[in-house]
């Protein structure tokens, strides 16, 4: 089937209208600062987002973004990175940006650090 210069432009500005459309036009969401990891009596607790809390898991508290908001957080020392998934609220403590999981935490620096510096940024967030 030969297509005609007319239909495959229609074609074009059909594909780019989708585009447009599902695009949702806004840079992803970035953050500095520091980051610790949720101590291990926290283990089995009900977390913000009402999920299990498990250290062996790839999760993150943070203060504002939307529970199910997926993060690469990369140690900005080593450039380690990991992507987590926001289902808490936190930290409480005033100088830091995120709580890591344990396992999170592991993945990009030495536990024996306890905090560390990270640039975050969203790469996955919930549709409303």
């Amino acid at each position: 089937m030969k297509l005609s210069k007319r239909q495959l432009t229609i074609m074009l500005l059909l594909v780019m209208a989708l585009v447009l459309f599902f695009q949702d036009g806004e840079p992803p969401y970035t953050e500095t600062g520091a980051a610790s990891y949720y101590a291990s009596s926290l283990e089995g607790n009900l977390t913000s987002g009402g999920e299990i809390y498990k250290q062996d898991s790839l999760t993150a508290a943070h203060r504002t973004l939307p529970f199910g908001t997926f993060l690469k957080v990369e140690n900005i020392e080593n450039g380690n990175t990991v992507v987590v998934k926001v289902n808490d609220r936190g930290p409480y403590a005033d100088d830091r940006i995120l709580d890591l999981s344990r396992a999170a935490f592991k993945q990009i620096a030495p536990l024996s650090v306890g905090v560390i510096e990270v640039r975050i940024e969203e790469v996955d967030s919930p549709k409303p």
